[in-house]
């Protein structure tokens, strides 16, 4: 006896079987899906560009903390107030 089980076999008489409806699904949607998870990464590769060249141009303001002013006449250390309210 030589049994042998071919699950692709198996799966084409099953798609076979199927009404129409279920036919026309099965093809459909593995393409759906594909275009779907396609779009959404596109999607999530311009966001995080976009938020990279936004980081990259709010950089440089970032950066600098303060700013060094010239000195004038008078401009020297002052005394802190040093009373405890």
């Amino acid at each position: 006896m030589h049994n042998e089980y071919s699950f692709l076999a198996d799966l084409l008489a099953t798609y076979r079987a199927s009404p129409d409806l279920v036919k026309a699904l099965w093809l459909l949607i593995p393409p759906a899906f594909t275009l779907g998870v396609l779009a959404l990464l596109l999607r999530y590769r311009l966001r995080v560009k976009s938020v990279q060249q936004e980081a990259l141009v709010r950089v440089p303001q970032a950066v600098r903390h303060y700013e060094m002013l010239p000195l004038g006449e008078g401009d020297g250390p002052r005394e802190l107030d040093s009373k405890f309210y």
